[in-house]
């Protein structure tokens, strides 16, 4: 699903898409459980596969984190915005590269 001027679209245009979480991760102890939560929601709308950071395991540097998010950012039709994303360098990264690609953006 790709989209030459990337659109602000809702959850429920994911259904048999590839889709990526994005959010801040970085400042938030709690991130893991917050972006499980999601994942669950976004399960609902029946999208081919959930692409997350949740998969990485602790300890890696943080451009160790960045590269590996932005190879699912490319294998991505969609990536979803969290909530959270405002408040993060790395999120703000991966949104541009998802709209130098075309990819569809969900901000939530």
């Amino acid at each position: 699903m790709l989209n030459a001027q990337p659109a602000s679209v809702g959850l429920s245009t994911i259904a048999g898409s590839v889709i990526y979480l994005s959010g801040a991760i970085s400042r938030d102890p709690d991130w893991r459980s917050k972006f499980a939560g999601w994942e669950s929601e976004a399960a609902k709308h029946s999208p081919k596969r959930i692409l997350s950071p949740t998969i990485f395991p602790e300890g890696w540097e943080y451009d160790e984190y960045m590269e590996h998010c932005m190879i699912m950012v490319r294998r991505s039709d969609i990536i979803v915005m969290l909530p959270c994303w405002k408040n993060s360098t790395g999120a703000e990264a991966e949104l541009a590269y998802a709209r130098s690609l075309n990819r569809l953006v969900v901000l939530l």
